[in-house]
């Protein structure tokens, strides 16, 4: 399931991507990745508002990130792949705090269409299954700088977003 391979993505990035992009090389004040869903189309979004500098240069040091980011991912340990897998299972499984919570989960099923209201136990089961070696194929296949698929613009998971 390629949608829980992407929020893990996200879990484990979010915070390397802040780091880097936001305190390190001070990009600008409001930094940070996040994981889109429009309309059923799936994705990784990195927001950078600055005032230091233009978007190509923005662009090119995201690009950086993700090739640095890449020995991360590489290197993680199958202690830290679990861990990570545990945190987002944990994550999933927490009950909904009220009932305008819980509801929205079952209205945006239905708006989308999608109808899967057991959504989060299958993205458990899915998660519980996945092996590091299929993460790291789901990173060079979507997200790696220089990604296998053919068609690279309609197949890449992030698109830089300027603001």
């Amino acid at each position: 399931m390629l949608n829980v391979k992407l929020q893990l993505f996200t879990l484990i990035a979010k915070q390397a991507a802040f780091h880097q992009l936001r305190t390190v090389e001070q990009l600008g004040y409001i930094t940070y990745l996040t994981r889109r869903n429009d309309y059923g189309i799936h994705g990784v979004q990195f927001v950078v508002q600055s005032t230091v500098k233009d978007p190509g240069y923005i662009d090119l040091r995201v690009e950086a990130f993700l090739k640095l980011f890449e020995n991360k991912i590489y290197e993680m340990t199958d202690e830290e792949f679990k861990s990570n897998v545990k945190a987002l299972i944990d994550m999933k499984l927490e009950k909904h705090k009220n009932l305008w919570e819980e509801s929205g989960f079952y209205w945006h099923e239905i708006v989308i269409g999608t109808f899967k209201f057991d959504r989060k136990e299958c993205e458990v089961a899915a998660l519980e299954e996945l092996t590091k070696q299929e993460f790291i194929d789901f990173f060079n296949e979507y997200i790696r700088i220089g990604a296998s698929k053919e068609d690279i613009e309609h197949t890449r998971l992030w698109k830089p977003t300027f603001t």
